[in-house]
């Protein structure tokens, strides 16, 4: 890491709820943790045994955009009470925001999209005189087909 610290992703408390526990016991000083970053996910509830299956969890990684090189690591740890089967992550995706209407070209300030970033659906005002082309692809991310024309 360059000699910096480490740093946790998110919180257990606010509007974040990243992670489903605040506190895992087993997370001792031994790994660069502050005892108030011991948050995490758990399998095992409220005492119980077993997660129930799987769970989506959600992080926005914005704050690192423009960071050269990014790391992550993901810090497991157990104790000798519990022996369940461990853990498991699937379908991890980082990914681009969409792009917003500012990244465009100087004639694009006739265009307005609301609302900017959006998450696919969205509002286009256009007060121009130019002949504009909406393009949309697919989930597949498939070559991009033409809509409308405006």
């Amino acid at each position: 890491m360059g000699g910096g610290a480490w740093k946790t992703l998110g919180k257990y408390i606010g509007d974040e709820r990243w992670y489903n526990v605040s506190y895992i016991y087993s997370m001792q000083r031994g790994f660069s943790l502050q005892q108030d970053d011991a948050c995490g996910w758990s399998g095992d509830g409220e005492w119980g045994y077993g997660s129930n299956g799987w769970f989506s969890a959600y992080y926005a990684l914005t704050q690192l955009g423009n960071l050269p090189v990014v790391r992550f690591r993901v810090v497991f740890t157990s104790n000798s009470e519990y022996q369940n089967d461990g853990f498991a992550f699937d379908d991890i995706r980082i990914s681009n925001d969409p792009a917003g209407i500012d990244e465009g070209k100087e004639w694009l300030s006739d265009v307005r999209i609301y609302p900017n970033p959006n998450e696919g659906k969205f509002r286009l005002v256009y007060n121009g005189e130019r002949d504009v082309r909406l393009l949309g692809t697919s989930s597949s991310f498939s070559q991009p087909s033409v809509e409308e024309y405006l």
